[in-house]
């Protein structure tokens, strides 16, 4: 729809997007700061939304300032993560808040607080739910009835020895 009204926007976008990156580089991909390669494990969670959503995130240019990082809270699956990135959110306006110094800019100096106190612990929520995905797939695994491991006619069903570790379940 945008296209429609004004066609050329992607083009003035990237210009604007080369030209901030040249000369200010307030647009940044999280992936390039210090330590941003950690976001790059998100790939693990591939499966789920949650880790493309992180994976996404941290390779499209940005502010990284705390209003950057609002989509983010939609992979918190249960109150408790979500508690726990909100409390890593106010961490991380209150290092901002104490670490800036005076002349700095104001959305360069909340950078390192928003990678290491909002988008690290969103990692670690994304690494916790694969874990998890993978136990219950294991323990689900576990829990097959050896009766109906037999086809209806009583044939025992085999599995062959290098698909025995394969998760079908997904995680």
């Amino acid at each position: 729809m945008s296209l429609l009204v004004f066609p050329t926007w992607p083009v003035h976008w990237l210009h604007v997007l080369r030209a901030d990156v040249s000369a200010t580089r307030v647009h940044v991909m999280p992936v390039r700061e210090f330590g941003g390669f950690l976001l790059l494990l998100s790939v693990v969670g591939w499966k789920r939304a949650s880790g493309r959503l992180l994976l996404a995130m941290s390779l499209i240019p940005q502010l990284l300032f705390f209003y950057d990082t609002l989509l983010l809270w939609l992979i918190p699956r249960t109150r408790r993560q979500s508690i726990f990135l909100t409390a890593c959110s106010q961490a991380a306006a209150l290092s901002w808040y104490v670490f800036i110094r005076e002349g700095q800019s104001i959305v360069r100096a909340a950078a390192p607080s928003v990678l290491w106190l909002i988008y690290m612990p969103a990692l670690l929520l994304v690494l916790w739910q694969w874990r998890q995905d993978r136990a219950v797939a294991i323990k689900t695994r576990r829990d097959i009835p050896p009766d109906l491991l037999e086809t209806p006619n009583g044939i025992p069903v085999t599995i062959h020895p290098s698909l025995e570790h394969h998760d079908y379940f997904g995680s």
